[in-house]
């Protein structure tokens, strides 16, 4: 499985329930910071229509698996414990915790709408909460980057070699390659004499890196909890924000999983083992 993508933000943001419910994993669940002490690792999937339709011959993936038209891509899921504030210094183990996506292909940043929904400027709060988290990845890339630079930069000078080379044998473990490390380099008119590079150049990569090469995708939890009036708000925010509610997605899931329901999109087509009760609940998700 060479797609992976990492969970992350601020304790208490839920995403231990996101994690649980796109994996169909169970992880413990409780409504206080630093539920998740280490991080949950599962497989979700990426459905897209399978090609079999189209070459006319049937689909045998070596990854994944097809089913009714449709290709289920596995993606691995690493659910890390809630970041704080000095995380990427080490704070709250942060390190260790940032470690376990260090490869990671993209990164969904989970914050909690409902607390957000009750600062004096939401929109202001939200996007401190996003630029908090980003800022920690960015120091956290630009100490892996640094670390034990100036022997590596001196040698690397003294090669033959493309930078983008070297480059890739240092911090390939940042899950970038030799293409990224080029595009990231160009876009900030990165030195390609290493032994001329310094702190500034460091954290420009890492924030090139975190804009350009490994999306970091805003994710705003509880949105049930909240008025559809701030979910619209969401939509006029100058970066895209995907409002969810984890609770009402892992309802489903479970919902499925008992055979209460037989889809788990709306409708959800409940079944005669669901109770009057349940299609009430089932109904309200569908309205969200």
């Amino acid at each position: 499985m060479s797609f992976k993508i990492g969970l992350i933000g601020k304790p208490n943001a839920g995403k231990s329930t996101l994690f649980s419910a796109i994996t169909a994993t169970e992880v413990e669940i409780a409504n206080y910071p630093f539920t998740t002490v280490s991080p949950n690792i599962g497989t979700s999937f990426i459905i897209r229509r399978c090609p079999e339709e189209i070459i006319g011959k049937k689909c045998n993936p070596n990854h994944g698996s097809c089913s009714n038209g449709n290709r289920f891509i596995p993606v691995q899921i690493v659910d890390v414990p809630g970041l704080i504030e000095g995380a990427s210094e080490g704070k709250g183990m942060g390190n260790q915790f940032l470690q376990s996506i260090t490869d990671a292909s993209a990164l969904i940043l989970v914050f909690d709408m409902n607390e957000a929904s009750k600062a004096v400027d939401f929109a202001a709060s939200i996007e401190k909460e996003i630029k908090d988290i980003k800022e920690e990845l960015i120091k956290w890339a630009s100490s892996i980057i640094a670390r034990d630079w100036e022997r590596f930069a001196k040698k690397a000078d003294s090669l033959n070699e493309k930078v983008e080379k070297q480059l890739s044998r240092k911090i390939g473990s940042l899950g970038i390659n030799e293409r990224d490390i080029h595009e990231i380099m160009s876009a900030g008119s990165l030195p390609q004499k290493l032994s001329l590079w310094s702190g500034d150049d460091f954290r420009t990569f890492a924030d090139i890196m975190f804009s350009r090469i490994k999306a970091i995708v805003p994710v705003a939890n509880k949105a049930d909890l909240v008025s559809h009036d701030k979910i619209n708000a969401l939509q006029k925010m100058d970066v895209k924000v995907f409002p969810v509610s984890a609770e009402y997605e892992l309802a489903i899931q479970r919902a499925l999983a008992h055979g209460l329901i037989t889809s788990r999109i709306p409708p959800f087509n409940p079944t005669q083992k669901t109770t009057q009760k349940q299609i009430e609940a089932l109904k309200h998700i569908e309205d969200f």
